[in-house]
């Protein structure tokens, strides 16, 4: 994928020759075939991100949206020319840009942006990925919400929460952030802010054992976090709450 193209031309060669793909949306995205080899050249300024997804995830969805198509045969329409996206533009500079500022992405802001991508792409491709359950029932929901709060300290994992739910982890992430407004990820990272928000004018632990008790493994990454959500440190957080 190539979410932001600036200008110009843009050429891919699936070994028919070359041919012009270019998407003017600076926001466009490019599919390439599974398991097919290709060239490509840009004339003109550019940033590249390169996502690939492997066999197996592209398989699981299309199984799980019960499509019968190959995933060859299905992204050929999408091969042809870029699209615009937002979304999925704004999903893959999150997962570049944590993979350059962090130690690894965190596994579910992986897992849960590999699947919306995927079903962009899928709903881009033929309209059975539209027929997903209309919402997650209340009681199930509230299980998961309940289930996030008494384990903010933990690595969770998306294939609980949808066990919970009763639903695919491919309906789980668009019902979820249907009914609370945000992403799993995005859900579970404001409710750990918001916890420690709480202890920094509460408690008298370091901020490094705050930390800890809602969830991330080290100092920095907390304190970068708790920053870039709340406009100030968390050790000035607790100057300004005294």
């Amino acid at each position: 994928m190539i979410p932001h193209v600036e200008k110009r031309q843009a050429l891919f060669n699936f070994g028919n020759g070359w041919r012009d793909r270019l998407c003017t949306d600076p926001k466009a995205i490019y599919v390439t075939p599974p398991n097919t080899p290709h060239e490509w050249k840009i004339d003109g300024s550019i940033m590249v991100i390169m996502l690939s997804i492997s066999m197996t995830q592209i398989n699981n969805v299309l199984d799980e949206l019960e499509i019968n198509s190959s995933a060859l045969e299905l992204v050929k329409p999408l091969a042809e020319k870029g699209y615009s996206d937002s979304l999925v533009h704004d999903l893959v500079l999150r997962l570049w840009s944590n993979a350059r500022t962090e130690a690894g992405c965190n596994p579910l802001l992986i897992q849960s942006s590999i699947v919306c991508i995927l079903h962009s792409i899928a709903s881009k491709c033929c309209q059975q990925a539209g027929g997903a359950p209309q919402r997650i029932s209340g009681r199930n929901l509230k299980n998961v919400l309940d289930m996030i709060e008494d384990r903010l300290d933990e690595c969770l994992n998306l294939a609980e929460m949808c066990s919970l739910a009763n639903v695919s982890k491919f309906h789980f992430i668009r019902l979820f952030s249907e009914a609370t407004g945000r992403t799993p990820y995005q859900y579970i990272q404001h409710r750990r802010i918001e916890k420690a928000r709480l202890m920094l004018t509460t408690s008298d632990r370091s901020v490094a054992e705050i930390g800890a008790a809602v969830g991330f493994a080290d100092a920095p990454n907390f304190s970068r976090t708790f920053t870039r959500h709340v406009g100030m440190s968390p050790s000035q957080y607790r100057l300004q709450g005294k």
